[in-house]
Formats: C-alpha cells, structure tokens, sequence
C-alpha cells in the first residue's frame, strides 16, 4: 500500500519545481472525513495529489459492495489512471480524515510532461509501484489465508519506516472499522470481529475507542510461523 510512496514523493518534489507552470491548471480542495475525491462514473479528467490527510479509494461491485484497493496518505498520487483511459472511473476515492487534495487537469498535464521529460520518469515510476502493488494483491488472494492477510494490511498501515523500532506497540495512524478491514483483506466483517477477538485475546493487538494498537513484532513473527 506504500509501497510506491517514494516513487509519489519524487513526483511531489516535481510538482512543487513546476509549481509555476503547474498552478494555472490545479485547484486545491479541503474535504472532511468520507468526503468523495472522485466517484464511480466520474470522467478521469484529473489526477489528484495528497497533500494531508488520508484517503481510501474502492472499487464498487453492482451491488454497492465496496473492495478497498489501498489507503494513501500525503504525497501519494490517485486518479492516476486518467492518464491511461477515456472512459468513466470505475473506483472512487473517499477521505478518511481531514484530507487537502491538490487536482491537476489531465490534458494540460499532458502538455506539460510533453515538454518536460523528467517528468515522464517520474509517472512510469508510479505506474510501474501500482502494477507491483496490484500483483501482490492478487498473490495474497491466491495464496494467503485470511489471517495472514490482514495482518500484512496492518503491518502496512502502521506506516513504520525503516529504521524504526517495532517492539512497542503502534497507534495505526488511520481509524478504520472491521467492515473497512473486511474489504481491504475481501472477507465478511464477521469473520474480521471473530479474528481480531482471537489477536486481542493472544496479545497481538488490542483495539477500543481510539482504534486499533497493533504490536508489530509480534505480527511478524505470527507471519513466520506456521500456520494450519
């Protein structure tokens, strides 16, 4: 989920080079929790740059079952995909929290990356992040049981960087409900209460009113044990 935010934050520092040639086409909008960045049947005219804030984008089934592709946080880009295709978005992007979110319009990015090829660098480097993010996704579908799933998507959402200490317990940075959790690793909320109930009770988070406090050693070392 952050994996490509380093690839995001190259492209953050180029915005803020071009800022000049950049701003006559971008507009910067402030959205409170479950504000929508862009909705399912919007044209992909724009693509969107975080600039605070966290924001959840899904994908919807015909029934209005929400799948979360990923959570991203400031200087990550969405909407990425106006670049590639024509027709109607088919996910939307929602804010978690407080989120401010700079829009650069499509077809004059375009003119500008036309002129600017440093920044077509730039884009392929977010492209290519997306296409690992998607792949492995996919792999834990295919091959992870449910358990091991989530708590990979915690683990990544505990947003620790290199470097950090992972023997204390983590504050994830973004308050999210079962049925949030459910949709991201695609089971039932059921399923996600019962498991989370069974990681409380074995010491591996603990979660109330504040959200969820994971203990990300121990998380890791349930991923490398074997389970049946």
């Amino acid at each position: 989920m952050f994996q490509s935010h380093r690839y995001c934050e190259t492209f953050s520092a180029l915005v803020r080079e071009y800022w000049s040639e950049l701003k006559a086409f971008t507009t910067t909008d402030r959205f409170e929790p479950n504000g929508v960045i862009f909705s399912v049947g919007d044209p992909p005219d724009a693509m969107h740059l975080i600039e605070s804030g966290r924001v959840k984008v899904s994908q919807l089934s015909g029934e209005g079952e929400e799948k979360i592709i990923g959570i991203y946080e400031k200087g990550d880009v969405i909407g990425e995909v106006c670049l590639c295709k024509r027709g109607p978005r088919e996910n939307q992007a929602v804010a978690l929290e407080p989120a401010t979110v700079a829009s650069f319009r499509v077809n004059e990015l375009l003119r500008l990356v036309q002129s600017k090829p440093e920044m077509v660098f730039n884009l392929l480097m977010i492209f290519c992040a997306r296409v690992v993010e998607c792949q492995e996704q996919v792999a834990s579908l295919a091959f992870d049981e449910v358990r091991e799933r989530l708590v990979k998507e915690m683990l990544r959402l505990s947003d620790l960087r290199v470097g950090e200490s992972k023997r204390g317990p983590v504050q994830l940075p973004v308050r999210l409900t079962h049925q949030e959790l459910a949709s991201l690793v695609n089971t039932t909320r059921d399923n996600v209460t019962r498991i989370m109930n069974e990681f409380r009770k074995n010491g591996l988070v603990d979660y109330g009113r504040e959200g969820i406090l994971i203990f990300p050693e121990r998380l890791e070392n349930y991923l490398r044990k074997p389970h049946a």
